[in-house]
């Protein structure tokens, strides 16, 4: 009886022993697994605020200045647009020497009391100009929005803006066509499409 207990005992030893390595050899895969996770959670983190990646990397989904994908941007405080002292951007009217064409455009009647007004030129005459090719050549079109006085009621009309004879591009049709074919189709750089004045 002494003996099969012994036996038994012995049986019990060799499976603690069998488990005690496979607990080691489970505790040595875990701490293996825990650092590969650890080292693909610092590999998805990184961006080009905390690595030495470009911004480039950062995909699509990314804030703005590599923030983290999906977070949303603070709210800055100030309104939509060009902000109070910005200058802004505009083209500027070529001048009235260069000018080709003129149309000039003037009030039909008063505003105020609906009298008949004459053509009078107006020396501040809101101006509009379109650039166009014509004959191989540059071709500059302005219209004038003029306003006259009226001497009946004293009070001062302008051409309203029609869209329908002012057009809303600086450029006509065909200038607009050779610059797209200059520059899509020859794959010219805009400093070789620019002409000189």
């Amino acid at each position: 009886m002494i003996a099969s207990q012994a036996e038994q005992l012995a049986a019990q030893a060799e499976q603690f022993a069998a488990r005690d390595a496979m607990i080691a050899a489970q505790a040595e895969q875990i701490a293996k697994l825990s650092a590969q996770v650890a080292e693909l959670k610092e590999l998805l983190g990184r961006n080009s605020r905390n690595s030495h990646l470009p911004p480039s990397s950062d995909g699509p989904g990314a804030g703005s200045r590599g923030g983290a994908p999906g977070k949303p941007r603070g709210k800055s405080g100030r309104k939509r647009g060009g902000q109070k002292g910005r200058r802004g951007s505009h083209r500027a009217l070529l001048p009235p020497e260069r000018v080709d064409e003129v149309v000039d455009l003037f009030p039909e009647v008063c505003e105020g009391c609906a009298y008949l007004l004459p053509e009078k030129q107006d020396a501040a005459a809101c101006r509009y100009q379109q650039l166009e090719i014509r004959d191989h050549r540059p071709h500059l079109t302005e219209w004038r929005r003029h306003e006259v006085h009226c001497e009946r009621c004293g009070a001062w009309t302008r051409a309203t803006y029609d869209p329908k004879k002012i057009p809303c591009v600086a450029f006509g049709p065909c200038l607009t066509a050779v610059v797209a074919l200059l520059t899509g189709a020859y794959h010219l750089s805009r400093r070789k499409t620019h002409a000189p004045a």
